[in-house]
């Protein structure tokens, strides 16, 4: 003799849930309240928060063997922050900065292409120019 299991309404619905959820767990997207610069020997990636916040902070990680000397730049108000980072070390840094400014990381030393900091999208990566 066969059971028959009937579910209510509300535990097919717990079912979904739960199964939508775990979904959205196993793809979750990487977030941040700042700006995470990763410093790579070939690539850069960037975390970003998903809305603007002021003062910013910025955690720059470097993850290569040699010093990283660069500066922040805030854009249209030409405000620079100066840094330099050891290798395998990091540098936290917070700025003011106002809503609608362009905020960019330029590596000096080693040379790289600029990095502009992009509030709201997801986890990016800037290969090297070729």
């Amino acid at each position: 003799m066969r059971a028959i299991i009937r579910h209510s309404c509300w535990q097919r619905w717990a079912l979904a849930t739960l199964i939508f959820s775990v979904t959205i767990l196993a793809y979750g997207e990487e977030r941040s309240e700042a700006f995470l610069v990763q410093m790579y020997s070939n690539r850069v990636k960037v975390l970003s928060p998903a809305k603007f916040y002021s003062p910013l902070n910025i955690l720059i990680e470097n993850k290569t063997l040699v010093k990283i000397i660069g500066k922040v730049s805030i854009y249209p108000s030409k405000k620079e922050h100066f840094l330099t980072i050891e290798p395998k070390k990091h540098l936290a840094l917070e700025i003011s900065a106002k809503k609608g400014d362009r905020i960019f990381f330029i590596p000096l030393a080693p040379a790289f292409q600029d990095i502009e900091l992009i509030f709201g999208l997801q986890a990016y990566e800037i290969p090297p120019k070729r």
